[in-house]
């Protein structure tokens, strides 16, 4: 069985709480931090703990034990300097893996340049976002955890001309145990796409889970 882990995820908004709840339901121990309010209290009771606070004041995350964690996710949203802000505190804390989304390219060899992993869920969608993972049918992969990741694939023709509640997604989670992230198709970008979304033929769908749901889900 897999080893359970402590991850800190920065931002709790679509994507942040897309992966905190997704990490939590695979069995390991979740810190999410917001800033804001309203995002902390709807994620109550979904993770390990959801708290408010500043994540980019050092006091805090030392408040928090963030040092003691194995893995940090960064996902702050558009705001560039709250986001390598919180990347340089991280690292500083010694945590082994931070992962961190971009949204541009200086943005992402920043990241890289502190040494830490960049996400670029939005504007690398057409490229391999990290090492390659041979499970059927995904064509990108970043792992989070040693069995958890983010994947990026092309629909199964089972899925074509069909809603997200029609091919069993009644809720964020369900038959198939995996969190949608977003739906790409030509060049639009669907995040968090609601279930009575249809997908069309060469739609590409990126999701967060377990390694097993996930090859499970693009089979």
């Amino acid at each position: 069985m897999p080893k359970k882990i402590q991850v800190a995820i920065i931002g709790l908004g679509r994507f942040g709480g897309n992966v905190a709840r997704t990490l939590f339901q695979s069995g390991h121990d979740v810190l999410g931090i917001d800033i804001n309010e309203e995002r902390v209290q709807e994620m109550q009771g979904m993770i390990t703990y959801a708290v408010r606070g500043d994540a980019t004041q050092q006091v805090v995350l030392n408040d928090l034990g963030v040092k003691d964690y194995d893995s940090a996710v960064v996902a702050i949203g558009d705001d560039l300097g709250q986001s390598i802000t919180a990347t340089v505190l991280l690292k500083s804390l010694g945590i082994r893996e931070v992962f961190s989304r971009s949204h541009s390219d200086i943005h992402k060899q920043t990241i890289e340049k502190l040494e830490a992993i960049p996400i670029s869920v939005e504007e690398d969608m057409g490229k391999k976002i990290a090492h390659g993972m041979s499970k059927p049918g995904i064509s990108e992969y970043m792992e989070i955890t040693s069995d958890f990741g983010i994947s990026t694939f092309k629909i199964p023709s089972s899925f074509e001309n069909r809603t997200l509640r029609d091919i069993g997604l009644k809720e964020a989670r369900d038959k198939y145990a995996v969190s949608i992230i977003c739906i790409t198709r030509r060049e639009d970008i669907l995040i968090s796409p609601n279930l009575e979304e249809e997908l069309y033929p060469g739609d590409i769908i990126t999701v967060c889970g377990n390694d097993d749901d996930i090859a499970r889900f693009s089979n």
